[in-house]
C-alpha cells in the first residue's frame, strides 16, 4: 500500500492526507472524550482508546505554557515501512 501511496503523491502531500485522517479519526472520538478536565484522565482514555486498536500508548507532559506529547509504539513503520515515516507520522499528528 505504501509503495502505491507513494507512486501517486509526494510526501508532504501523504503527510498532509494522513494529517487530515488523524483529524477526521479525533473528531469522531471526541464527543466520548467531553468533560474530562485532567491531562492524566485524557491520557487514560486514550490510551484504552490506542490499546483496543493496537497502537501503542500516549503520554502527556506538561512544561511552561505547552503540552509535551509523546505515543510510543505506534505500529506505523510495520504497516507502511520505514520509508513511509516521513509522511506516515501525519497521522498522529492530526490526531493530536
Amino acid at each position: 500500500m505504501a509503495f502505491e501511496l507513494s507512486s501517486q503523491a509526494s510526501s508532504d502531500e501523504l503527510r498532509i492526507i494522513f494529517s487530515g485522517i488523524g483529524k477526521r479519526q479525533a473528531l469522531l472520538l471526541e464527543e466520548s472524550l467531553q468533560g474530562i478536565d485532567a491531562l492524566s484522565d485524557l491520557a487514560s482514555a486514550l490510551n484504552q482508546y490506542w490499546s483496543a486498536r493496537h497502537w501503542g500508548l500516549v503520554a502527556f507532559g506538561e512544561k511552561k505554557n505547552t503540552i509535551e506529547i509523546t505515543h510510543s509504539a505506534a505500529p506505523l513503520a510495520e504497516v507502511f515501512g520505514e520509508d513511509s515515516l516521513v509522511w506516515s507520522i501525519g497521522f498522529l499528528e492530526g490526531f493530536y
